[in-house]
């Protein structure tokens, strides 16, 4: 066991305040912490491809998924939908190069031999620091889904492991088809247990046809936040492309640009109704783009500055 932090005691608040509890790691700086995740999406959404590309990236220390790692991480990864010859094609469509820290498994036990199998693993192999498990539905052999206190137990097993290990689990599970809430957490199939356990929960929406997606983040250690992913041109992953709210701030200052460039000088009110867009949104892009040089403002008309 290497994490002795498990042994019961009891702390006081001076105790608490006293002491120096490291930062946790970060398997994705800021969007993805240490502990178990739960990664809640559609049937083919593009789940699988996200996730092997970011085990790729934890498991080099690279950012071809549009984030910084901080440092490679060796990464096991529970491939138990899909066989070798498929993966073997999705990390040559990424462009992957050869890497011994990521290691897949195609085939594991269920149930309760699974969670006794992976520790004796952790144990013999003490430097896995990231454990995918791809999907919940493969893993565990809990045959009532909807039941609260058996998923949540049978949750807990895997969240405790994260625990004794020092590692991160990272939980693929399908999103209820005939769930039409908005909430990505409400939407995970079966009982909520399993969305009660998970330190973290993240989310992939994307529309049908569609090619940009939704990456959603809530949790215990992580502000609710959500990301915005397209696809990525080169290849068939994903790439994040920033905030949804810096995206849609992007998009709307580049629709201001066009416009001022094809009609000249405008006021807020006419550049709202040519876009189609809230008055106050405007006004506040206007602002910020005069206060960064992008705009001048004479007399309420705005307009490019000479140099664009």
């Amino acid at each position: 066991m290497r994490n002795e932090s498990l042994k019961l005691r009891f702390w006081t608040v001076t105790e608490l305040l006293e002491t120096d509890f490291p930062e946790p790691d970060w398997i994705v700086p800021g969007i993805i912490p240490e502990g178990m995740t739960l990664l809640i999406g559609d049937s083919k959404v593009g789940k699988s491809w996200f996730v092997l590309q970011l085990a790729y990236d934890v498991a080099t220390g690279t950012s071809r998924f549009g984030i910084s790692v901080e440092s490679p991480k060796k990464v096991l990864f529970f491939a138990l939908e899909d066989h070798a010859r498929r993966i073997k094609d999705r990390v040559t469509d990424l462009g992957f190069e050869k890497t011994d820290n990521l290691q897949f498994c195609f085939a594991w036990e269920k149930g309760d031999g699974a969670f006794t199998k992976l520790v004796n693993l952790l144990e013999e192999q003490p430097d896995i620091a990231v454990v995918v498990v791809d999907t919940w539905g493969m893993w565990t052999d809990v045959i009532k889904g909807n039941d609260y206190h058996i998923v949540t137990d049978a949750a807990k097993k895997l969240r405790d492991i994260t625990h004794q290990f020092n590692c991160s689990i990272l939980l693929i599970h399908h999103r209820n088809k005939s769930d039409s809430s908005s909430d990505f957490v409400k939407g995970s199939l079966g009982s909520t247990g399993l969305p009660s356990v998970a330190d973290t929960i993240v989310g992939i929406r994307r529309e049908r046809g569609e090619r940009d997606g939704v990456l959603e983040v809530t949790g215990r250690d992580v502000d609710e936040q959500s990301f915005a992913l397209s696809k990525n041109d080169e290849q068939r992953g994903w790439l994040i492309a920033g905030t949804t709210q810096d995206v849609q701030n992007s998009k709307t200052r580049q629709r201001i640009v066009n416009l001022l460039r094809e009609e000249g000088p405008l006021d807020p009110k006419a550049i709202a109704e040519e876009l189609d867009a809230n008055r106050s949104t405007i006004r506040n892009t206007l602002r910020k783009m005069v206060q960064d040089s992008t705009l001048n403002n004479d007399n309420g008309l705005y307009d490019l500055r000479q140099d664009e």
